[in-house]
């Protein structure tokens, strides 16, 4: 059997929407766990943890499917000691708390997809070998290298672009073309927020002395060139008008809603 801490999960009996990998939609809801052999699914109502068989989730029920972070309730099956053998070993059966995190996407060019990289299983007290806590890795997909844009935006002055999470992106240009900071969340989801501190104009020309605070959201995830990594291709962004009022509209950083950052 195995132990807490285990890597890449199995699929096994009836998963609840299980579908082929090109129908699940949307596919920004979707989580696939890309063992041989598994099938992909949408709130699968029940795996197994163990290469065995001895260890299984079943009878889960999902909230906030999507998110960050989704939540279900279940039960979880562990085998006992299999003394004389492992057909007539007792089963012993807890609740369980399961979280889905660490959203990444998969995939190659045209194909890409979003998964849940880690399951979590939650035991509501110690099961029989003392353990409380079950965790699933998936090994192939987990946090891959998403890019803001493409290096040759912006150039030959231009900073952050074709990086991952930069803390500085800049036009190369005015102040008003830089963003300083940038601390950036749900990074490698379907869009990616973030925040940091710019310079903006004042009415009459010139800038405010103060920096003010900047939100930003990366969106529509592809690849700049055939070959490229997986980027943000655009990115929105929304500031106030003076220090300390409230933030505007978003508005694409790129000069226009069709505008990119990959050229």
């Amino acid at each position: 059997m195995l132990l807490a801490g285990l890597l890449l999960v199995s699929l096994i009996g009836t998963i609840a929407g299980a579908t082929d990998a090109s129908a699940t939609a949307p596919t920004w809801i979707a989580t696939t766990w890309l063992e041989t052999g598994a099938s992909s699914a949408q709130h699968p109502s029940s795996w197994g943890i163990s290469c065995d068989g001895n260890v299984v989730v079943m009878g889960v029920h999902w909230q906030n499917w999507g998110a960050n972070e989704a939540d279900g309730h279940g039960t979880i099956a562990i085998a006992g000691p299999c003394n004389p053998s492992c057909s007539t070993a007792p089963s012993y059966r807890y609740p369980v708390r399961v979280v889905a995190s660490q959203i990444a996407l998969c995939g190659s060019a045209g194909h890409t997809r979003q998964i849940y990289g880690r399951i979590t299983e939650y035991l509501s007290r110690p099961d029989i070998r003392g353990d409380r806590q079950f965790t699933q890795t998936l090994q192939s997909c987990v946090q891959p290298q998403v890019v803001l844009g493409s290096s040759v935006f912006a150039q030959p002055y231009g900073e952050g672009w074709g990086s991952s999470r930069p803390s500085l992106i800049s036009n190369g240009g005015d102040p008003s073309g830089h963003v300083w900071h940038i601390h950036w969340s749900s990074w490698g989801g379907p869009a990616a927020f973030g925040t940091g501190l710019t310079a903006i104009f004042k009415p009459g020309g010139g800038y405010y002395n103060q920096l003010v605070r900047i939100q930003l959201k990366a969106t529509d995830v592809g690849r700049c060139t055939a070959n490229g990594p997986l980027a943000y291709q655009q990115l929105w962004v929304r500031e106030p008008s003076r220090p300390g009022g409230p933030l505007a509209s978003w508005f694409p950083w790129a000069g226009g809603a069709s505008a990119t950052l990959c050229k």
